[in-house]
Parts: structure tokens; C-alpha cells; sequence
């Protein structure tokens, strides 16, 4: 394995001097300009651009969307380094996402938000991706590394931020896309501006199929918009967005080592403990800002999320349903914040509250009809209220054109009150953390940029597993960071190291009185990272991107014999590469994706690995007039593999994607 690894080192360190070289011939011919990057709000809470910013970040547009024809939010980020997704449905719905190997089966250690509102459950820390329908992304912000210093819990492995579209023009689109085994997707959006600076947008969509597998159909339905109005005369800006999503489905279960060996990929599993899943989402947020004397903004936003899931359960190696895991959150909050210029300090301070409730319960469930019989409480009923609060500062202190140093400090409490109304017990956990941050951006020449950061994460025990295990202390990382950002106007490198050390790990353990949550000890998590683009002719560019990681577990007082380990089911390296050609006239995109996600460990005694899996999309679009047309085919090879594969006990399991899939659509744009 060591081998194997120094093998892989030397070709993304290979990868990388190809782009560097090309780059820096770039870099001759157009010495005079450079690019900054995009914009961004993620990384430090204020409007800056990326190459400014000492830390790693990676941004998705709209039209990198549109181009790349995705379906799920799996397809949109799997090509970003750092970025593992592992998934039991074929398709790839509601992910494990996972930034920089720190895992966790709910997704919990990556904080997701939509328009800075964060989306993530508290129950269980999941964030659900699939709520935020695609055609209704502005761009995505990915902030890699350790950020609770500037968002707090959930944040270890780094930030999503989706934001969403506003009002710019007055216009509508519609677009249809049809797939094998019934996959049907329909999307519809319009916006306008309205006299008085008055811009809005809605959008609605669909998604339906029968699934690749036995069991797998599912029904989706989402619903969103904005309303905003901006007087610049007056100085402020006032802002509605909200969203809703619902969502129906089977689930097939995993194959037996037998079945994926013999090929019986389709084949679902009648007595999986898990049958059927209902769940909608719906998130507020209302925003208002006003600039004020002294070159100050005030910034003041009151959101909302609810979210609401039913599970239903079978009966141990039947197919009868036995029981319905409802689950009920309801979670307001807001904040305020002061952000201004002093001399050459761009700085924010802010605090920020949330509070609400999480109602968890089971009840008897009709295996037929799947009706739910609420007047009776079966083995669980457990009504936790919560009271979160936070503050932070962050300074960027831009001391020469050449040189930039962000700092700041956030901390945050929380407080539970668990109800086992079924028990007649009362748990009242409560915790807190304090997270700084300081990094520096180090500019020799306009367009190279050296960057280093160290910074304190944390995240805080979930609602679920304090209700399980009231002692928990909160997982606490120390993260470390250099890295090179090199940007003109033909290409774009980005190469970072990190590490982060953890203490008190929250992992899953067995008990003799059953499952358990503890704090398992210290792991460490090491990585490389490189992005890149080139512009290689008017028309034509290229991507490639990469990543090793390593996640080790250096204490375990429980289970010493894991010590030196790595984390299962994450993926030990990743190598992708795209080309893209787009004419001006009449406006075709012609896309081809290549991916390479190296072996992981199926177990966590590092003795059965998955080799991995090689796919290759390709893309077609053309677009003239406001019609288009777009085809693809993904899986073009047909490889057979598994988006996650794991061991269970002494169990192999197995989680099939897709086969080679075509699908087709076409939109109309007015």
C-alpha cells in the first residue's frame, strides 16, 4: 500500500507541474493581467475576492451547471477535489458528503447553506442536497478546511454555500429531460424587475423514476423564490427567499457479496430494514441591510427551516412493515452583523441565535397500506428543545497590495433539553467552543499567490446522538493549511497541504448494551489538493483536478488495534479531468468528464479495500434563439461499480450506480 501511495503521489505531483508549466508559459505571455477569482461571501463573511483569501476555495457557476447537464447535486460536485460522495441509491439522491476524508455517514461535518441560512438538521447534523433544485443555483461556494472561527458547528471539514438566484432580467425558461427506467425531470423559472427596484423569481420543478434497482422509485417535487428591492438612494437592500421540497421513495437495500459478483445488480432486497421514506423541507429567510456613515453596513436577517421525515421500518427479516420513524424540526433563528472599512481593515462582527425543536417518535405502521396509527407510541418518543447562540469577529487586514493577513474568533453554545417522554427521563447537556483563525496571503508577484493559514474547528454533538449519550464533548480540530494560488486571464492553479488534528472523535461504537455514541480519541487528516484550468484556444479548455488523502486514527483507549488505521469508505485519492469546447454560434457545448476515485478501506481493521472506479461522461448541448437541445451519456464505458461498499460485522455490502445511462431534453428560454 505504501508503494501504492508514493505511486500516487508522483502523479498528482506530476499533474501538477503539467498545469504549473503551462501556466507559467501563460503567465509570460500575459505578465501586465491576472485574474482574481470570483467574488465570494463563504470564506470570511464579506465580499472578497478568492485569490485574496488564504484559505482553499472552489466555486460553481450557474452556467458550469447548465453546461454539465447534472442532475443530482452528486453530479455537480463530484469533480471537485476534496470532495467525496458516497451514496446507496444508484442514482446518487441525498449523498454522504465528505470534505477532506472527514466522514461521517449523516454527512454531519460539512456545514451546507442555502443564501447563508444553513440547512443542515439538527437532529442528526444531515443535510439534505437534493432540496435545492438545480436550475434555481446562482453559484455554489465551497470552502475547504476547517471554518468554525467564521460559521461555527458542523463546519470541520469546511463549507457548502448554495445561493440561490434573484431577479436580473424579466424572462422565463422551462426545460423537460427524459431517461431510462422512467426518469423524468421538468423544470420551470421565471423572474422580472418591477418599477421601484423591484426584482423577484420563482422556480418549480419535478423529478420522477422507477429506479434502476427493484425498490427504487422515487417522487420529488420542489418549489422556491425570491423578492428582493435595492434603493441604492437610501442606502439599503431588503430580501425574501424560500424554498420547498418533498419527497417520496423505496429503498432497495444493499447486495450480498454474491450478488455483486454475479452480476445481479438490479436486484433489490424485499426484507431491508428500511421500506419507504416520506420527507419535506422548507426554508425562510428574510434579509435587510443598510450601509450607514463611516464606510458601515448593518446587516439584520430572521430564517426559518422545517423539516419533516418519516421512516417506515420492517420487522427483523420480513417484509412486514412494523413500525413508522416520524421525526419533526422546527428550527427559527436569526442575526445581525456589522461589517466596515477602518484604514486598511475589512472587518465583521456578529452574533447569531437559533432556537426550536426536534419530535421524535414511532408508531405502530400498517404493512399494507402504510397508514400510521398516531394515538399509540411504540418504543420511542423523545422531544428535545434547543437554544443555540454565537459571536464572532473576523478582520482582513490588507496591510500591502501584496500581502494580506484574516483573523478572527468565534464562539458559540448550546444548550438542549431532551424530554424521553417514553422513559419519563430529562437530560439537560449542555456545551461550548471557542474557534480562532489567522492566515496569511502572500502575493511575490501579481499572479502568484502563497498562502498559509492554521485555524480551530469544532463541531457540537447532534440532537440524536446527545439524547443517546448526554457526556459527549464536542470534536475539536486543529487545522493547518499552505498552499499556492496562481490565476491569469488563460488558466487557474490551485495546489494546497493540510492536516488537521482531531480530539475527541464522535464515532459509532458497539455496547453491551447496544449501539452507542463515544468519544473514541484523536485522528489525523492529511491531504494534497490541486485544481486547475486552461484556456487552451478561443472555444477550447481543460480542467484537472485532484486529491490523496489520508485519515488515521492515532488514540483509541476502547480499541488500540485501530490505532494506525485509516477511516473506511473514504476514498484514498481522486483524479479527474474535463475538456470542453463551446462555439459562440450556434451555441454548442460539446463536454467530456473523466474520473478516476482510487480504493478505500471497506472495514476500519484496513483488511478489505475497494478498488475504486473509473467513469466517463459525455455532454452535448446546442442552444440558439432561445430553444436548446441537450443529450448525454453517462457511464459511457459501463463500468460497473459501487458509489459506496462497505463491511458490516463480517457482511460485504454493496451499492450499485448506474450503468451507462442516456438521457435527452430541450428548453425554451424567453
Amino acid at each position: 500500500m505504501e508503494k501504492q501511495q508514493m505511486v500516487r503521489v508522483k502523479r498528482v505531483i506530476l499533474a501538477g507541474v503539467l498545469v504549473f508549466g503551462l501556466a507559467n508559459q501563460i503567465c509570460a505571455e500575459e505578465s501586465a493581467t491576472y485574474e482574481l477569482g470570483e467574488i465570494v461571501v463563504t470564506a470570511t463573511k464579506l465580499e472578497e475576492w478568492t485569490k485574496n483569501i488564504p484559505a482553499t476555495v472552489n466555486v460553481i457557476t450557474a452556467e458550469e451547471i447548465e453546461k454539465s447537464q447534472a442532475k443530482s447535486m452528486t453530479e455537480v460536485l463530484e469533480d471537485v477535489a476534496g470532495v467525496s460522495l458516497s451514496a446507496s441509491d444508484a442514482s446518487g439522491r441525498n449523498p454522504v458528503l465528505t470534505l477532506r476524508g472527514v466522514y461521517d455517514y449523516n454527512s454531519s461535518h460539512v456545514l451546507v447553506l442555502v443564501d447563508g441560512v444553513p440547512i443542515n438538521s439538527p437532529d442528526t447534523g444531515k443535510p439534505y442536497l437534493n432540496a435545492i433544485p438545480l436550475n434555481n443555483i446562482e453559484k455554489i461556494e465551497i470552502v475547504k478546511g476547517g471554518n468554525s472561527a467564521v460559521w461555527g458547528g458542523y463546519a470541520m471539514g469546511g463549507v457548502v454555500n448554495i445561493i440561490t438566484k434573484k431577479g436580473k432580467r424579466t424572462g422565463a425558461k422551462a426545460s423537460v429531460s427524459l431517461g431510462e427506467w422512467k426518469t423524468n425531470i421538468m423544470n420551470v423559472s421565471g423572474e422580472a424587475v418591477l418599477p421601484w427596484d423591484i426584482a423577484f423569481s420563482l422556480n418549480a420543478g419535478s423529478k420522477t423514476s422507477d429506479g434502476y434497482r427493484q425498490y427504487s422509485n422515487y417522487d420529488m417535487q420542489n418549489f422556491g423564490g425570491s423578492l428582493s428591492k435595492n434603493d441604492e438612494k437610501l442606502g439599503y437592500k431588503a430580501s425574501l427567499s424560500f424554498g420547498y421540497y418533498n419527497e417520496s421513495c423505496k429503498y432497495p437495500g444493499t447486495l450480498t457479496e454474491t450478488q455483486w459478483e454475479n452480476g445481479q445488480y438490479q436486484v433489490g432486497d424485499p426484507n431491508y430494514w428500511c421500506s419507504d421514506g416520506r420527507q419535506n423541507n422548507a426554508y425562510l429567510r428574510l434579509g435587510f441591510e443598510k450601509h450607514l456613515p463611516f464606510n458601515l453596513c448593518a446587516k439584520a436577517d430572521i430564517n426559518y427551516l422545517k423539516k419533516g421525515y418519516t421512516f417506515y421500518y420492517r420487522k427483523k427479516n420480513t417484509p412486514n412493515v412494523e413500525k413508522a420513524d416520524i421525526n419533526d424540526v422546527s428550527v427559527p433563528g436569526g442575526g445581525v452583523q456589522l461589517s466596515g472599512e477602518v484604514l486598511k481593515n475589512a472587518f465583521t462582527l456578529g452574533w447569531e441565535m437559533k432556537t426550536g425543536y426536534v419530535d421524535s417518535r414511532n408508531h405502530p405502521a400498517n404493512s399494507a397500506t402504510l397508514e400510521i396509527n398516531k394515538s399509540t407510541i411504540k418504543d420511542k418518543y423523545k422531544y428535545t428543545t434547543l437554544n443555540y447562540s454565537a459571536v464572532y469577529l473576523q478582520d482582513m487586514w490588507k496591510i500591502f497590495d501584496w500581502l494580506n493577513i484574516n483573523m478572527g474568533i468565534r464562539y458559540d453554545a448550546l444548550a438542549h433539553k431532551i424530554e424521553d417522554r417514553k422513559a419519563g427521563k430529562e437530560y439537560l447537556p449542555k456545551t461550548d467552543a471557542w474557534s480562532p483563525n489567522f492566515g496569511v496571503m502572500f502575493r511575490p508577484i501579481a499572479h502568484v499567490g502563497l498562502f498559509a493559514s492554521i485555524s480551530q474547528a469544532f463541531r457540537l454533538p447532534t440532537e440524536s446522538q446527545f439524547c443517546q449519550t448526554p457526556e459527549l464533548r464536542p470534536e475539536k480540530g486543529i487545522n493547518y493549511e499552505v498552499g499556492t494560488k496562481i490565476s491569469t486571464q488563460r488558466a487557474s492553479v490551485d495546489i494546497s497541504v493540510y492536516q488537521m488534528d482531531v480530539t475527541d472523535k464522535i464515532a459509532y461504537d458497539t455496547d453491551p448494551a447496544g449501539w452507542k455514541y463515544r468519544n473514541i480519541g484523536a485522528v489525523k487528516h492529511q491531504g494534497v489538493e490541486l485544481s486547475s484550468r486552461v484556456k487552451i484556444f478561443e472555444g477550447l479548455s481543460a480542467r484537472i483536478s485532484g486529491d490523496m488523502i489520508k485519515t488515521e486514527i492515532i488514540s483509541d483507549p476502547k480499541n488500540p488495534e485501530t490505532i494506525g488505521k485509516n477511516f473506511n469508505q473514504v476514498p484514498l485519492w481522486k483524479v479527474s479531468l474535463g475538456l470542453e469546447y463551446a462555439s459562440r454560434e450556434p451555441g454548442f457545448v460539446a463536454k467530456i468528464d473523466m474520473r478516476k476515485v482510487g480504493e478505500w478501506y471497506m472495514d476500519t481493521k484496513n483488511e478489505v479495500t475497494y478498488p475504486g472506479y473509473f467513469v466517463t461522461d459525455v455532454k452535448l448541448s446546442w442552444k440558439k434563439n432561445g430553444l436548446g437541445y441537450f443529450i448525454s451519456c453517462n457511464n459511457v464505458l459501463d463500468e460497473k461499480y459501487c458509489r459506496k461498499a462497505d463491511i458490516s460485522g463480517t457482511t460485504k455490502r454493496y451499492s450499485p450506480a448506474l450503468p451507462r445511462t442516456f438521457s435527452a431534453g430541450m428548453s425554451i428560454e424567453l
